[in-house]
C-alpha cells in the first residue's frame, strides 16, 4: 500500500524512484543534499509521532505538529538559499525560518482542512476547540453547524496569525 489518496499522489510515490526527482537530487552540491537530508529526516520523524495519534485534543498539539513537522522545511530552505543564492546574501535567523515553515504548514492546513478529513480521515482541528460537535457535523453543510465551523475556522486563523507576529517579533 502506498497510502496515496489520488491518483496524481500514487503515480509520484510509483515513479519517484525511477525518476526525474532522484536525478535532479543527485546533480546538487553536498550542502544542498545535506540541507534535503536533516529536513526531511525531521519532518519524518514528525509525521511519524502524530500518525500514531488519532485525533489532536489542543491547539498546542496543533501547534507541536506543525513544528516538528514543517519547522525543519524552513531551515532546509534557509540554509539552501544560504549555500546557493550567495549574491542575495540572504540569511534568516534559524527562529524566524522555522516559524516561517511552521506558519506555512499552518496555511495549508487551513487550505486543505476538510479536504484532508474527507480523504484521509485525519482532523487537524483540535477537540478544544470544537464544541464538542464531532468531524462528521463540522463538515457537514448543515446550517445548524454553521456557527461551530465559522467559530473553529476564525480560532485556527486567529491563531496562526498570532503565532505568525510572535515569531516574526
Amino acid at each position: 500500500k502506498t497510502g496515496a489518496v489520488d491518483n496524481e499522489e500514487k503515480v509520484f510515490i510509483e515513479q519517484f524512484g525511477k525518476g526525474q526527482n532522484l536525478r535532479e537530487y543527485h546533480l546538487f552540491k553536498q550542502s544542498v543534499k545535506e540541507a534535503i537530508k536533516d529536513c526531511t529526516l525531521s519532518m519524518g520523524t514528525g509525521m511519524i509521532h502524530f500518525l500514531e495519534k488519532e485525533k489532536l485534543d489542543t491547539m498546542e498539539e496543533l501547534k507541536e505538529y506543525c513544528g516538528d513537522v514543517a519547522s525543519s522545511v524552513g531551515v532546509g530552505l534557509n540554509r539552501i538559499v544560504e549555500t546557493e543564492d550567495l549574491a542575495l546574501n540572504v540569511r534568516l535567523s534559524d527562529a524566524l525560518a522555522r516559524g516561517m515553515g511552521s506558519f506555512l504548514q499552518r496555511i495549508n492546513i487551513l487550505k486543505n482542512l476538510e479536504e484532508d478529513y474527507r480523504l484521509r480521515k485525519f482532523s487537524y482541528v483540535p477537540l478544544e476547540i470544537r464544541a464538542g460537535v464531532a468531524n462528521e457535523q463540522l463538515f457537514s453543510q448543515e446550517r445548524k453547524y454553521r456557527d461551530v465551523r465559522k467559530s473553529v475556522f476564525n480560532t485556527l486563523v486567529n491563531e496562526t496569525e498570532r503565532d505568525w507576529r510572535v515569531a516574526t517579533d
